[in-house]
Parts: C-alpha cells; sequence; structure tokens
C-alpha cells in the first residue's frame, strides 16, 4: 500500500516525550503525525487532513475524551471558546457558534472581533488582561449591538509545573432575560420609592386634586417606561361602598372606563372579583374565560392585581394585551412588587391631605403610622426568602438585599419629607425631650396588630424606626438580617413562650437589649424573675402606657457606665 492511501492520524500527547518512538511502533497501521501542543493539534484536525486522533496523556483523560464523543459539549447551556493568551480563538463549540450567531469564521480571530459590535458593561471591563494578571476566573456582562446580553467568563488553563495560563477557556451565554428581568426589577423598586416620594411644594402649594393628577401622571410614566405596558386601567375603591372608581384609564375604551362596576365576586368581570377576594388573576385568553368584561377593544390576555394595604383592597390595577398569553408569572410577580408600592403611594396622598401647615407634622406621623404594616410584610418576606437563598444562590440573595434596603428606604423617605415639611412650618425640634430615642429602630414582636400599632403611634413621634415582627421566628430572622436598638417582644409568642423567648434571643444576639412585655396577670413560668435574673433591665405591661415604655427602652439605651 503506497503511502499516501494510508489512513492518516494525529497523534497528541502534551508534555510526553516519547512520541516519536510511538509513532514509530504504529507506523504499519498508518500514518502519524505527533504534536504535544493543543493549539497545534486544534489546527491540524480543523485542517481536515487527518482522519483520527490518537492521544496520549494521563488516566483521567480516556474517561472525558469519552464524555466528549458522546456529544455532551452539544447539550452544555453555555457555549465554549479555546483562545490563546493573546486572546486569539483556536476553537469553537457548537453552542457558541449558535449563541454568537456568526457568519464567518471564528477560529483565527480575536474574541472581541469575533463577538462583533459590542459593550462591555461590567464589571471587568479588560477580562483577557485580568485573567493573565491574576490567574484566576473573571465573569463580565456583554451588551451587542441589537440589544442581547451576554454573560462571558475567562479561566486560565495553565500545565502541570507551570505558574502561567497556556490558553484560555472562555464559556458564553445568552443572559438577556435575565438582566432584563433584573434590570426592571431594580427599575420598579426605584419607581415605588419616587412615587413616595413627596417634597414640601407638593404638599404645601398643590391642592388635593393637583397631587392625585401628579400621581397618575407617574403612575402612568412608570408603567410604560419600566412595566412596558400600554393598555391600563386603575380603579380605587370607594371608602364606605364597594364602587370602583376610576383613577387612570390609558388605552381602554370609553364605555369599559365609565362601566360601575363594584368590588363583587361576580357579575363585576375580574376587577371586581380581584377587588373583592384580593387576589390577583391571570387571564390567559379572554376569549375562554367568563369573568372577563371587554376593558380594550381586541384584547386577548389580562392582568389585573389587588392593591393592598395593610391587607386592605384600596383598588385594583389592570393590564391588558392583543395577544393571548401575553403575561407570564413573571410579569404577574413584578406587577404585585410595584403594586405594592402604588398602594404606599395611594396611602401616602390620602394621609397628606392636609391644606394647613399646623397639620403637617401629625399628618406625616399617621402616614408612618399607616405604611408600617405594609412595609413590615415586604421586610418580613424578604428577609424569610433571603435566610433561604442567601448560601445557595447569590444573585437571588442579592436582589432579596436590594429589597429590603429600599422598602427601608421607603419609610426613611417619608420621615425625611415630614422632617423637611415640619422645619418650613417652624417646628422647633430643639427642645427634644427624648434626644435618646431620635433614630433608634425597634423591633416590635407581638401576635397582636393592635399592640404593634400601638407601639408605632407611641415611639414614632419621638423620631424612633419602628418595625415588626408576628412570632418569634420571624423576629430571629430579622435580627440576624438587619440591625435593630432594642427588641421588644410579648411573653406569650407562639413559637416561643416564657423564658425561652429571652434565652434564645440572648444567645444569637449577646448585645441587643431586650424588653419584654406582658399583659397584667399571674406570671405562672416566673419569666419576668428569670429575665432580670440573667440580665434584663425592666419589663413593661400591655397595654402601654407611654411614659412607661418610653422609660423602659431609655433604660435600655443608656450607655454603660464604667
Amino acid at each position: 500500500m503506497a503511502v499516501s492511501d494510508q489512513p492518516q492520524f494525529l497523534l497528541f500527547g502534551a508534555g510526553r516525550d516519547d512520541l516519536a518512538q510511538v509513532a514509530d511502533s504504529l507506523r504499519m497501521n498508518g500514518v502519524f503525525r505527533t504534536t504535544g501542543s493543543l493549539e497545534e493539534a486544534v489546527q491540524i484536525l480543523g485542517s481536515g487532513e487527518v482522519g483520527g486522533l490518537c492521544l496520549l496523556s494521563d488516566a483521567t483523560t480516556p474517561t472525558e475524551l469519552l464524555l466528549e464523543m458522546g456529544g455532551l459539549l452539544r447539550v452544555l447551556p453555555d457555549g465554549l471558546l479555546i483562545l490563546d493568551v493573546r486572546g486569539e480563538v483556536l476553537w469553537v463549540s457548537e453552542r457558541a457558534a449558535r449563541i454568537l450567531d456568526h457568519p464567518d469564521n471564528l477560529v483565527g480571530n480575536a474574541l472581541f472581533d469575533a463577538l462583533g459590535p459590542t459593550v462591555i458593561m461590567g464589571p471587568e471591563y479588560s477580562p483577557i488582561n485580568r485573567v493573565l494578571l491574576d490567574v484566576e476566573p473573571v465573569r463580565t456582562l456583554l451588551k451587542t449591538d441589537d440589544a442581547t446580553y451576554l454573560e462571558l467568563t475567562i479561566s486560565p488553563v495553565v500545565p502541570k509545573g507551570s505558574r502561567n495560563p497556556q490558553w484560555l477557556l472562555a464559556s458564553i451565554r445568552d443572559s438577556t432575560q435575565e438582566t432584563i428581568l433584573h434590570q426592571r426589577q431594580n427599575a420598579i423598586i426605584q419607581a415605588g420609592l419616587e412615587l413616595s416620594d413627596l417634597q414640601p411644594q407638593d404638599i404645601v402649594d398643590l391642592s388635593q386634586d393637583e397631587r392625585v393628577d401628579l400621581l397618575k401622571s407617574r403612575l402612568l410614566h412608570y408603567t410604560q417606561d419600566i412595566l412596558e405596558f400600554d393598555n391600563v386601567e386603575i380603579r380605587l375603591i370607594d371608602p364606605g361602598t364597594t364602587v370602583l372608581l376610576p383613577l387612570v384609564s390609558m388605552g381602554v375604551s370609553p364605555a369599559a372606563a365609565s362601566r360601575h362596576l363594584e368590588a363583587k365576586v361576580s357579575g363585576n368581570g375580574v376587577t371586581g372579583y380581584v377587588a373583592a377576594t384580593g387576589r390577583s388573576y391571570l387571564c390567559p385568553d379572554t376569549q375562554e374565560d367568563e369573568l372577563y368584561l371587554t376593558g380594550v377593544e381586541g384584547a386577548r390576555s389580562s392582568l389585573t392585581v389587588p392593591l393592598l394595604l395593610h391587607e386592605e383592597v384600596l383598588g385594583t390595577f389592570n393590564v391588558e394585551s392583543a395577544r393571548p398569553r401575553a403575561f407570564t408569572n413573571a410579569d404577574l410577580q413584578y406587577l404585585e412588587l410595584f403594586c405594592r408600592e402604588v398602594a404606599i403611594a395611594l396611602n401616602t396622598l390620602n394621609l397628606l391631605n392636609v391644606e394647613k401647615a399646623s397639620a403637617v407634622l401629625e399628618g406625616t406621623r399617621q402616614m408612618l403610622c399607616e405604611v408600617a404594616a405594609p412595609v413590615d410584610a415586604v421586610l418580613n418576606d424578604a428577609v424569610a426568602l433571603l435566610s433561604r437563598f442567601q448560601v445557595t444562590d447569590e444573585e437571588s440573595a442579592h436582589k432579596l438585599r436590594n429589597i429590603l434596603r429600599h422598602t427601608r428606604l421607603v419609610r426613611d423617605k417619608i420621615r425625611e419629607v415630614g422632617d423637611k415639611l415640619s422645619a418650613n412650618c417652624k417646628v422647633d425640634g430643639s427642645s427634644d425631650p427624648h434626644p435618646l430615642l431620635r433614630s433608634k429602630r425597634i423591633l416590635v414582636v407581638d401576635v397582636d396588630d393592635s399592640i404593634l400599632g400601638d407601639a408605632n403611634r407611641v415611639l414614632s413621634p419621638y423620631g424612633c424606626i419602628v418595625e415588626t415582627a408576628h412570632n418569634g421566628e420571624e423576629a430571629l430572622m430579622m435580627a440576624s438580617m438587619l440591625h435593630y436598638d432594642v427588641l421588644l417582644a410579648d411573653i406569650q409568642l407562639p413559637d416561643l413562650r416564657g423564658f425561652k423567648m429571652y434565652s434564645t434571643v440572648r444567645e444569637a444576639h449577646e448585645h441587643l437589649p431586650i424588653i419584654l412585655m406582658t399583659g397584667f396577670g399571674y406570671d405562672g413560668g416566673h419569666t419576668l424573675v428569670k429575665a432580670r435574673s440573667a440580665g434584663m433591665k425592666t419589663a413593661v405591661f400591655k397595654p402601654f402606657k407611654p411614659h412607661m415604655l418610653i422609660k423602659a427602652i431609655e433604660e435600655c439605651l443608656q450607655p454603660a457606665v464604667t
């Protein structure tokens, strides 16, 4: 058989000194080209000049090669590229070629030339140089000219016995959907803050109707620009009745906008059902849903969410689309988050219905009390979710920390506006009778909502920031994730009773001052006696006597005498 008729093989062995000897021993079976360079091997295989590959390496190689030949690389969700240290592409997986959708051969081009017009979004703006410098994997986000977001991870490949990378392994995946959702979530939270961010001139200079118009214009702006909904109807329940009054109507037919609707389960369409039950409603196809009443001409799907505040339904937020099944569960979740902020903003608007400067301070205090429950509900839920995700899902944990921070900022912004208005109205705060209380965060734990409300009403006027929990488990999670200056807890919680509440919190948070509270009556477990013996300074009785509650907290806040 002529040499040209013999099969051509590539014999590859990185770091092997016996390649020539092995090739010589195999010469009866074909023509063997040898190389110990991965770059050269990739080029030879890509040229099509050889019909087979013989691999000599360590003991793990046969298994790895078998898995790759079994097609696992083709089903990996990420696309893979091998680069040299100059950043030029040596090899591209099928998945990477599909993700990049590049019509030309990527091999031989610099990585960022292969990617085409691209903007590096960060956090690393020179990923290849950073990998070569730190010899550590680097992850960054790219945006292409067609608004596609790509997550790029570059890892160094360092041969045994060397400290310097010989190649770079790049993985790339399309993260457009999750990036846009993340951006939308952050924008929704920011929009919520701005909805409630009423400046002094909004209260003093504008009438109530003008303030309502201002809120409506903001709602329309954020609904279109952030949520990207063009057909919107917002209705509010008329206080004292079940009638749903139109507040905002965009894209809705005149007949639908003027339709008489009430918060009733039947006979009032999806809007009436949501207002009556307080539950969101996703209608995938209006033609198959008997509950749906036409709002937007030609609409094929709708999404309706209640405006909830303090477990009270204030109204409804409805969006519609001409496409069937246009709304997803993600749309539902983000609209519910936005509607929480809208409900707080609406409540803020109602509480700030003051015409005289002398009523500004009291109005702000009342507003803080009213928003406390829904804000605390967001905090409780976010803390519970964060305790699950902070170890297993860092991205979700990061989003939840943002929700915690921005939710607290909602209340802080309202307080900031009240302080500015009070100063503008020449309310003198220089003679504050209880300066120790100002800006202190107090966690109040009780199953009775009226007690939690009383704590807010007593302490908020003195600058305290009161947050609440309904049981011991919630309180422990809140205290672990957030800072508090004092914890005020009932001794009859459903899950941590008596002295166990004090000892459990003290064990977990050694330096957090604790005040136990109880109703007047017999303390059969001697809880207060045990707690005092364990270091508790004072206790309080319910219902609160304001001066006794303030005195107890001030005693805990007094600096230790050395």
